[in-house]
């Protein structure tokens, strides 16, 4: 599909994509209308769609710290005319990016796209300065309604999702919690789940 394609190209070839200039006059670049269209696509009904797009944004955000290792050996290398429209783009994208993972993970995604995902979601928050302005940006994304598993469930996925932005939760550890919250929703999307034994295993499980 498209955001396969998209991905080969950030790999191999990621300044010209950067680059590349969109076929309507005066409108974004290529690159830039690629990533605002893989964001929608994160919920797409088609799992393949969804799980390409998923898989191509975790390649972009990741072409952040390949530009960061070039531009120190090379400053002068087309890697730094590329480093603001990647930092820009991704910067711009990244609290709807994290609401619509949250979202999915609510119970809305297919199981076979958890894991891309979730190492998404801690690509995002690795990358994601522990600052105030991270830590409101998780806090909106996980008051949405969807979310029905209750305020100590919340609780648990604010410090689990917090930790990841300082580097203390590892990808492996959020799949797992990922795909934790997820089966939680499927079992229970009536809000029952709220401040039960399972929220309390939770808890136990991440935060102990």
């Amino acid at each position: 599909g498209m955001f396969s394609t998209l991905k080969k190209c950030i790999e191999l070839c990621p300044v010209l994509l950067v680059q590349m200039e969109s076929a309507t006059i005066g409108s974004s670049s290529l690159f830039v209308q690629s990533m605002e269209a893989a964001t929608v696509a994160i919920n797409d009904r088609q799992v393949d769609a969804a799980r390409g797009s998923i898989l191509y944004l975790k390649s972009a955000v990741e072409l952040r710290d390949s530009i960061v290792k070039k531009n120190v050996m090379s400053p002068e290398s087309p890697w730094s005319i590329i480093a603001p429209t990647v930092a820009g783009t991704i910067g711009r994208l990244r609290s709807k990016l994290t609401e619509r993972l949250i979202y999915g993970i609510c119970g809305h995604f297919a199981r076979e796209i958890l894991d891309p995902c979730a190492l998404l979601l801690h690509a995002i928050l690795v990358r994601s300065p522990a600052t105030t302005e991270t830590e409101s940006m998780i806090v909106a994304a996980m008051r949405q309604e969807q979310f029905l598993l209750g305020d100590e469930a919340r609780m648990v996925a604010y410090q689990v999702l917090g930790q990841c932005s300082s580097g203390g939760i590892a990808p492996a550890v959020l799949i797992d919690f990922v795909s934790d919250l997820w089966a939680m929703h499927e079992s229970d999307d009536t809000g029952g789940t709220a401040g039960g034994d399972a929220v309390k295993k939770l808890e136990k499980k991440y935060c102990s």
